[in-house]
């Protein structure tokens, strides 16, 4: 009873804790896939990593205030060790919309000690946001999540963050990530959105005023404006460079100035996704808010959709099976029992009480039948009734359930006459990707699930 009571006052700690920070957990289900972002935050430990979280949550309009790693009020470091430390010990996933997209958004760990955590999230991501600290470019630990990005062929797109610095040299920073990471930097947005044409006004004399800065429109013929066409002439050459099809594009315009600006981000989507190059933004995500918005921009126009990596060569050999997902964490709560983190491949899940279709551990051939599906806002859960294709969710309830397991939804009393069996089928650079093979087994003839 004891034990029931706390459970109980806990959550309603929770609830009343995310009520008063305004966290929106209700968000639209959105079903094309071209609209939905998974993304992961990497960096060295102390780069800025869950501030920026912060902001982004604050800039889409999910959170009403931002939350500060030295007050313990962040929403993503939500055990008791991480606020009092201010470090991220296990990754946590949160949702947000902009611009009509949907990003679930992973924090992952910054420290070394950590880093298998990392992987674990990186395995079922489709792109990354690399945080550096301006002060001090690549770092030992950026080294190591870069390589794991690297391993799953994950897009980056990188935030050089604390700018305003008393000791910052984007050069240097930008050098680095050219030299150690061997990654061509697009210069994207340096305080001058080249793109769109603007400005970010920004002074350290103002810098503890978190909204005192904003993007204005830059002025004809100033001298603001020949440093901006200056950067955008630099990204058409450097894709002209990398990209003949570009190359071929703009031969049709004399003067650089009038190529389309959706041209540009065309070309720049396509190469960051065949990870040519990396768009780069800047900024102080604690005390310049504003200057997170081209984060936001970047991973909307640029970072891959579910359908634009290499999971399109995963592959289920049956019919029977309209969905599947990956268990890609496993975790605990007081009130839920083992919660397990599963990321969609293919079709929709249900509840197994509005569904024509049962859930299977692939494993096992274990049926679940008293599942529950959430909506994970860091260690808030909301329910819901169904989760869609491309998304990242939290099932509870699940019986035999580990790391990597499959899932699979399957026709609701469908005869079959093989064996579910699992394999993961290595690709070059890419082992995440997976084969479900039937094998016919006759004595296994006529099974029903």
């Amino acid at each position: 009873m004891a034990l029931m009571f706390y459970s109980s006052l806990f959550l309603v700690k929770r609830v009343n804790y995310y009520s008063k920070r305004g966290l929106k957990t209700r968000l639209p289900l959105i079903s094309e896939l071209n609209k939905i972002r998974n993304i992961g935050i990497i960096a060295h430990i102390d780069s800025g990593k869950t501030t920026l979280t912060e902001q982004l949550l604050y800039q889409t309009g999910s959170t009403q205030s931002v939350g500060l790693v030295d007050e313990g009020s962040t929403i993503t470091d939500f055990m008791e060790i991480e606020r009092e430390r201010g470090i991220t010990i296990q990754s946590a996933s949160i949702s947000s919309l902009w611009k009509n997209h949907r990003i679930n958004l992973i924090d992952t760990p910054g420290h070394v000690d950590f880093t298998v955590e990392v992987e674990r999230s990186l395995r079922v991501l489709d792109g990354v946001v690399t945080v550096l600290d301006a002060s001090a470019g690549v770092q030992a630990q950026t080294l190591t999540v870069w390589r794991q990005a690297n391993k799953f062929s994950l897009p980056s797109i990188f935030f050089v963050n604390k700018m305003d610095k008393p000791c910052v040299d984007l050069s240097f920073c930008v050098a680095s990530i050219e030299e150690r990471l061997n990654v061509k930097d697009g210069h994207l947005e340096v305080f001058i959105d080249v793109l769109n044409n603007l400005f970010l006004k920004f002074t350290r004399e103002n810098r503890l005023q978190n909204n005192s800065s904003e993007w204005i429109q830059i002025e004809k013929n100033s001298q603001i404006e020949q440093i901006s066409f200056s950067g955008f002439e630099d990204i058409c050459l450097n894709l002209a460079d990398i990209d003949s099809e570009f190359e071929k594009e703009i031969i049709k315009y004399p003067n650089l100035r009038n190529i389309p600006k959706e041209m540009v981000i065309k070309a720049l989507r396509r190469n960051l996704i065949s990870r040519k190059l990396s768009p780069l933004a800047c900024g102080s995500a604690l005390h310049c808010s504003l200057s997170v918005l081209p984060v936001l921009d970047m991973i909307v126009d640029f970072l891959s959709n579910p359908t634009e990596n290499d999971y399109k060569n995963n592959k289920i050999d049956d019919e029977i099976i309209e969905s599947c997902g990956i268990v890609f964490k496993v975790s605990h709560d007081t009130k839920e029992g083992q919660l397990n983190y599963v990321r969609l491949f293919k079709g929709d899940i249900e509840l197994p009480s509005v569904s024509k279709y049962t859930l299977i551990n692939a494993n096992t051939d274990e049926r679940q039948n008293n599942y529950k599906i959430f909506t994970p806002f860091s260690d808030y859960l909301q329910p819901i009734d169904k989760v869609k294709n491309g998304n990242i969710a939290v099932f509870t309830g699940l019986n035999n359930t580990k790391l990597g397991i499959l899932l699979l939804f399957v026709i609701l009393h469908a005869k079959i006459n093989h064996l579910l069996v699992l394999h993961w089928k290595v690709l070059i650079h890419h082992p995440r990707c997976f084969h479900v093979q039937l094998n016919h087994q006759p004595w296994l003839v006529n099974r029903n699930f």
